[in-house]
């Protein structure tokens, strides 16, 4: 049977990981600030930019345009606003948003509803090469191009240079949003060496920076390569662009491919994405981070519920561990609807377990999950270190009431 625990302190420690920057693609794509990271008008490639207005009133929206260095419109350029109509999805190019963009062009986009209320919307583009081949390139959420923290690694992989038809070359950009950042970037191989010499950026606010052939300029060897990885890491958490294209040199098509976050980071920062998860339970204080007072006295039978949001289907697994007295936890997970789902009496710990489909449960909706802790066999235990692992990262676990033990 689960005891409550005496008086408590709880002390979270979180690896965290961002969808990051967030940064795959994701199918939540709406939100009130949308990045496109490549917009192009060259001779070469040329852009369609969709914006899909899902509300039921018409909405004005703010563009502005930041070009890359060296081209004919470096930095921040102001467009006009535009309206789309209720539930309509409109289609520009980059000269029909831009128009006083002089000669080649090609940097980032922002778009902004601009509401007295907030109103999300979505953005996707494809950027057309001058033979009909190109690419896809989602609009960002503004609030998904983040670092996670200094010093946080970010990915690329895939990448390539070959010099024989059709010939493949990979370009890399780097754009800082609105605040300064550093970025030390480099390549490594298969086996995680070190290609040429890893190199820093220091980069102003909203600056954006092309790099042609990214092998040639951190001084990679002579000759091809395959399978070749790209690595970013900024000295701040201010939220920055890391992609990559590769390019076929015969017809100009390419491909785009946006950094991710290295998993696990131990030094990131999102609470509101978790992947680990350790609270450490001691006699002390009596409220946790979130402000949720703890109990702070001794209520014989009860156990303690740390709440939390899923997003299913995953795998969770969570541990017991110095525990006070020893050995005698005990800790359950249980679904949104109350059903227990892993571990039980007397166990303190369950491996990886399966959430299940989307279906099955919560009737597909990412809800509100439960870990229960409390003492086995009657034995009050009055501290305790609760660790859970979660492969899609869940909100922040906050204490969810001290109540009779139920299991």
């Amino acid at each position: 049977m689960l005891i409550a625990l005496y008086r408590v302190t709880i002390v979270f420690i979180t690896s965290l990981l961002l969808i990051d920057i967030s940064m795959a693609m994701t199918v939540r794509g709406e939100a009130s600030i949308v990045t496109v990271p490549i917009v192009v008008n060259t001779s070469s490639f040329t852009s369609e930019i969709y914006v899909h207005n899902p509300q039921t009133t018409s909405v004005i929206y703010a563009v502005t345009y930041y070009g890359a260095d060296g081209t004919a419109n470096p930095g921040s350029v102001t467009c006009p606003n535009i309206t789309v109509g209720a539930t309509t999805t409109t289609q520009f190019s980059l000269a029909g948003l831009c128009p006083s963009l002089v000669g080649s062009a090609f940097g980032r986009l922002m778009i902004a509803e601009n509401d007295t209320s907030n109103k999300p919307f979505s953005v996707y583009e494809r950027v057309n090469a001058a033979g009909g081949d190109g690419f896809s390139v989602e609009g960002f959420p503004i609030g998904e191009l983040a670092t996670g923290g200094a010093n946080v690694v970010s990915w690329i992989n895939g990448l390539k240079r070959q010099a024989a038809a059709p010939g493949y070359q990979t370009n890399c950009f780097m754009a800082s949003l609105a605040e300064a950042t550093t970025i030390t970037y480099g390549l490594r191989t298969a086996n995680n060496a070190v290609l040429g010499t890893d190199k820093t950026l220091v980069l102003a606010a909203n600056q954006y920076l092309r790099i042609l052939d990214i092998f040639a300029n951190v001084g990679a060897s002579a000759g091809d390569y395959s399978n070749v990885r790209a690595t970013f890491k900024s000295n701040n958490s201010a939220s920055y662009l890391a992609f990559c294209t590769v390019q076929n040199n015969t017809t100009f098509d390419a491909d785009f491919r946006i950094a991710k976050v290295d998993d696990p980071s131990p030094t990131t920062a999102d609470q509101s994405r978790q992947f680990l998860s350790t609270i450490a339970v001691t006699a002390g204080a009596t409220k946790d981070l979130a402000g949720n007072v703890l109990p702070t006295v001794h209520y014989p039978g009860v156990q303690h519920n740390w709440a939390f949001y899923a997003r299913h289907p995953d795998r969770i697994s969570c541990a017991l561990s110095a525990v006070t007295p020893s050995g005698e936890g005990e800790v359950q997970l249980v679904d949104p609807s109350g059903t227990p789902v892993a571990g039980g009496a007397c166990l303190t710990s369950f491996s990886e377990v399966n959430l299940g489909e989307k279906s099955t449960r919560n009737s597909g909706v990412n809800g509100r999950w439960q870990v229960k802790v409390g003492g086995c066999n009657g034995v009050d235990i009055t501290a305790y270190t609760l660790m859970c692992s979660s492969g899609n990262g869940t909100s922040t676990f906050t204490f969810g009431g001290a109540r009779a033990a139920e299991f």
